[in-house]
């Protein structure tokens, strides 16, 4: 079972903390995508326009097993019609 997070930052104020999470990425602006994985320090940047593609292509690249303390969702089935 792969289990994932999704979290979501409003940057329509300009907050700093947001402003510097994306310099981290090396990023200037939005849209930002950012998959972590455990275990890794660092990201996985993935392009600004997205495709169910790349997303499932992405979320199938993480690990199958996860922190069983992780207040995370499990995978849901893709919709395809987004």
């Amino acid at each position: 079972m792969r289990m994932w997070c999704c979290s979501k930052a409003d940057w329509t104020q300009h907050d700093e903390a947001i402003t510097q999470a994306l310099a981290a990425m090396d990023r200037s602006g939005v849209p930002a995508y950012a998959l972590y994985a455990p275990g890794e320090s660092q990201p996985q940047l993935l392009p600004e326009v997205l495709t169910p593609g790349i997303v499932t292509s992405a979320l199938a690249g993480l690990p199958k097993s996860a922190n069983p303390d992780c207040r995370c969702a499990v995978q849901p089935e893709v919709d395809r019609s987004i």
